[in-house]
This record gives structure tokens, sequence and C-alpha cells, in this order.
């Protein structure tokens, strides 16, 4: 994020440092940002070609991608974990996962199940988890570049109807996960209506400057 030690000490808003940071890398770019949770902003999403999401919380990546799959956009989500072993060690694990409309959703791949979500609930309820940022969130991010370059840029003849990418923070590795393989029904019945498919009022073909 390039976040600085002044931007600690001013409790600088997450949006102005990324804005701070493209506008670094490209000084005309136009950056849109919302104060707010991301429910308070759709008309960003609804505007939005693909969706990274990168929230706390299962519950909350569920919303997100129907909000995706509702605008028919591609959605790739990033997340991370530190969990605490028997040994006084600890476990960095994470995941990549490209959700395109009409393919398999996260559900479908495993990565999302009632357990997981219930569990959840019981254990934090509305306040939510505690992020956790460390240097994974790095190799995290690049591979969800890459996997949104793959998906539009002519540079491979590879089209993937899905990804999803388990990282291992101990050994630092990236792999691809078996469980859609396992579980993934053949096709996705989680979004299978009206309105979960796509808004009819929505203008996919809009004018480019």
């Amino acid at each position: 994020m390039t976040a600085t030690q002044r931007d600690v000490e001013i409790a600088a808003a997450k949006t102005e440092i990324l804005e701070r940071a493209v506008k670094a890398i490209r000084s005309y770019a136009e950056v849109k940002t919302a104060k707010k949770k991301w429910q308070e902003a759709d008309a960003l999403i609804r505007d939005a070609d693909v969706i990274f999401g990168c929230v706390d919380g299962y519950n909350q990546r569920k919303q997100l991608e129907r909000a995706a799959r509702r605008f028919l956009i591609p959605y790739i989500d990033i997340g991370m974990d530190v969990h605490a072993l028997d040994n006084a060690n600890f476990a960095i694990s994470g995941q990549v996962i490209l959700s395109l409309p009409g393919e398999w959703c996260m559900t479908c791949m495993g990565f999302l199940t009632d357990a997981k979500l219930q569990t959840e609930a019981r254990r934090y309820g509305d306040a939510g988890v505690n992020p956790q940022v460390v240097w994974s969130n790095g190799s995290l991010a690049s591979a969800a570049i890459g996997l949104f370059v793959q998906m539009v840029t002519p540079w491979s003849e590879k089209r993937a109807r899905y990804a999803y990418l388990e990282y291992n923070g101990n050994d630092h590795t990236l792999r691809h996960s078996r469980l859609p393989e396992k579980l993934a029904p053949a096709r996705c019945p989680h979004f299978d209506n009206s309105d979960d498919i796509g808004d009819p009022y929505f203008q996919i073909a809009r004018p480019r400057p």
C-alpha cells in the first residue's frame, strides 16, 4: 500500500494512500474512491471491469462475489490468515481465486462452506475477523494481477474457467487447489436465477474515452 510512518500518525485512509500511489505512477490517472463500506459504493462496483476482493471474513466474500455475479463482473478474491500451532509456531496460508460469471463460484470450488460461515458467525459476530498484514500479501497480490492480465490480454492462449490458488507462507509456494476437481459440480447451481446472474438495466457496452 506504500503507507508511511506519517500515514500511521495521521490515520490516513487506505483510499487516500492508494490514490497517492496510483498517481505517483501515472499522474493523469482518474482515481475514484469512496470512504465507506463497499455495500454503500455500489455505483463504483457496477461500473467496474473486474473486482478485486480483499475483504475480511467469509461472509463478506460471499456477499462481494454475489454482487459481482449480479452485474456480470469477474471477481478475483485475495486473502490470507495466520494460525497458531501447538508447538508455539505459526502457519501462514492464503488463497487467490478467480470467479467468473457463469462458471464455478467459490462455493462450488470448496472455499466457501456452510461450516466456515457458521464458525465465523459464532466466533466474530458482526465485528468481523482481524486482518493480518505480512509479506505474503505481496505474493498473493502479484498472483491476482497475473490472473487479471491473463484474462484481459492476448499474451496467453489459455483462458481459465476458474482459478483457485492456495498459498503456503511457511514455504513460500503457490499451487492449484485440488478441491474444485473433487467437489465442483458440472455447472454452478448457486447463481442460476434472474436475481443472481445479471442486471437487465446494466449497460455492458460502455463508451470509452
